[in-house]
């Protein structure tokens, strides 16, 4: 049986070191550098031995390893630096991806809005692609002219369970009223 001195159990907090030799490729106090960069644990004994040394100028985030020319997947990182280093390096990105998506998200949103579509959420959480009536207050479609959560405050009761023949006849009524209430400048 081996025994291991490592706790396995706490996460560690990974830095990136910078060498002023940009083509370092080796192992300096037991830290490997491969173009320079090199891996090390925050506060360890490693690390501050490394920040002593003269030629080390700068730390960075996990995070910088995306932008180094010798790493092109990320699975480079676990090849080259190590699993440990790799999951942690996976836990960071996956923060930083879910954010840039959310802002890509709200700027498509923000684009479908001012191009006027429906503004109507389906239920797995994508915009209606139709194009939004000018009657509507809040910006929805005909399909969806219903759902619309302005019409209480207007004064228009929509019964909530209607055959298709009563829909339709219920979105042509809404949307009169709609026009009417747009002219008198009621929204």
């Amino acid at each position: 049986m081996v025994w291991s001195t490592k706790n396995l159990g706490r996460d560690r907090e990974y830095i990136v070191l910078k060498h002023k030799l940009k083509d370092l490729n080796g192992f300096i106090n037991g830290v490997k550098f491969r173009g320079g960069y090199g891996v090390v644990e925050k506060n360890s004994k490693n690390y501050h031995v490394l920040k002593k040394l003269p030629l080390i100028v700068g730390e960075q985030s996990l995070l910088c390893l995306r932008d180094l020319k010798f790493i092109t997947r990320t699975s480079d990182v676990g090849m080259i630096f190590g699993k440990d280093v790799y999951s942690q390096y996976i836990k960071e990105l996956t923060k930083i991806l879910a954010k840039e998506e959310e802002a890509k998200q709200e700027i498509v949103e923000k684009e479908h809005i001012i191009h006027g579509s429906c503004n109507f959420r389906t239920p797995n959480g994508s915009l209606c692609k139709q194009k939004a009536l000018s009657e509507s207050p809040s910006g929805y479609c005909r399909m969806h002219i219903l759902q619309e959560p302005r019409l209480g405050e207007l004064g228009i009761e929509v019964p909530t369970r209607l055959s298709k023949d009563e829909k339709k006849e219920w979105k042509r009524k809404v949307i009169r009223d709609l026009a009417k209430l747009k002219k008198k400048g009621e929204f």
